[in-house]
């Protein structure tokens, strides 16, 4: 954790630099940006008000043994450089970052840094990467104007104190593509709640991109910082609420019911592997349970739902009876609905104890996306040698056939 009296420290930083980007913006610009986030232009920032040369390489080299490197701030040679073979919300976070070292730890000559959206501030990080990641959050999403867009785009000064009723539901989800309808029921943790918001679309502001893109910030960069700034509701705090919020909707349970256990309900089918997917991957998805049914293995997938039956109780079975969980990541990454789906799936499997294996199939190129739910998970990579991975992934289901789920 960054101790009060730094974080105040680093807000004082923060606030300087954009105050001074403020007063300047005649002498920065021909014409001053409308837009005040228009105005938190990273490389006027790194080039006019720090005096700093901006290199932007296709890539930076990496010492043998190390990751992809995305930034790097050199103080001898007076150069902050950003790799551009990286999403624009990862060189933008980045970028952000290295200003923070810049201006925060003076007495180091030489920053290199992994990729970063800023969707990762864990505390196991050091303490100057931390600190470099809060000057960036703080930098690109101010508190004065998360609040003022956050304002335009629902509607409403805050949501902490929502129900969690369908009301919350259709504000937080608008615009997103589900592929089933969410309820209130799915909302489960404060951060499944924040990424909504942060990637939805406006009711009250048509035609307005999500949080996220109008601050040019990952989904979960913006997740934390709407949490931060108290702005979105928390699952315990809602869970005591017994009427309010946003209308006179009555409160639908904040979780789903309890599964019952696997011995109450006999005819209950038994399957060796729940596979998530986005339905852009259904190609791969076919291929995969046609390959896994010749092994002798029983995939459950969402193919399996027939026209009229309950598809929420039949995946909630499906959950409840399956051994393994494969999650699929491929072209189109887990942003949106899959996303909240993947944070549920490893919250059941998880207590009932049964593996979780990430699947990198073609298409997928930015690791630095992984889910952090996921991060702590051996995964299976499809995108060069196919029949290997295939193997390795059969092991894994295979290994867990002694378990009961």
């Amino acid at each position: 954790m960054i101790g009060s009296n730094r974080r105040k420290a680093i807000l004082r930083e923060v606030k300087k630099l954009l105050r001074t980007l403020f007063q300047r913006r005649h002498e920065l610009w021909p014409v001053p940006p409308t837009d005040p986030l228009d105005l938190i232009d990273l490389q006027i920032i790194i080039t006019k008000l720090l005096g700093v040369r901006y290199s932007e390489p296709e890539e930076i080299p990496s010492p043998a043994g190390h990751g992809r490197i995305a930034g790097s701030m050199d103080r001898k040679k007076g150069e902050i450089a950003i790799a551009q073979r990286l999403k624009p919300e990862v060189q933008r976070f980045t970028a952000a970052h290295e200003i923070g070292h810049w201006l925060l730890h003076p007495a180091n000559e030489y920053f290199r840094d992994a990729p970063m959206d800023g969707s990762d501030r864990g505390s196991e990080r050091p303490a100057v990467e931390r600190e470099a990641d809060l000057f960036a959050a703080l930098l690109l999403m101010p508190d004065n104007l998360v609040r003022q867009n956050f304002h335009r785009h629902f509607g409403n000064e805050t949501l902490a104190a929502a129900s969690l009723d369908e009301h919350l539901v259709a504000l937080i989800s608008h615009g997103i593509e589900e592929k089933t309808p969410l309820k209130p029921s799915a909302l489960r943790s404060t951060r499944q709640i924040s990424k909504l918001a942060a990637q939805c679309l406006s009711l009250w502001n048509l035609g307005s991109p999500s949080l996220a893109k109008q601050f040019k910030v990952s989904p979960g960069a913006m997740a934390i910082r709407l949490e931060e700034i108290n702005l979105v509701p928390s699952v315990q705090e809602s869970k005591k609420l017994a009427d309010g919020g946003l209308d006179e909707i009555d409160l639908e349970p904040s979780g789903p019911a309890p599964m019952a256990p696997l011995a109450a309900k006999p005819d209950l089918e038994v399957y060796d592997v729940f596979i998530s997917y986005r339905r852009e991957d259904r190609e791969f998805v076919q291929w995969l349970i046609t390959e896994l049914r010749k092994r002798g293995l029983n995939p459950w997938f969402d193919g399996l739902l027939v026209a009229g039956t309950r598809w929420r109780r039949e995946i909630d079975e499906a959950v409840q009876g399956s051994r393994v969980a494969v999650i699929l990541l491929g072209s189109l990454g887990c942003e949106g609905y899959q996303d909240i789906e993947i944070e549920a799936l490893v919250d059941e499997f998880l207590e009932k104890g049964s593996p979780i294996i990430p699947v990198f199939i073609p298409g997928w190129s930015d690791e630095t996306r992984v889910p952090f739910s996921l991060k702590a998970f051996q995964r299976v990579d499809f995108r060069e040698d196919k029949a290997e991975a295939l193997e390795k992934l059969i092991q894994g289901i295979l290994s867990s056939r002694t378990r009961r789920p």
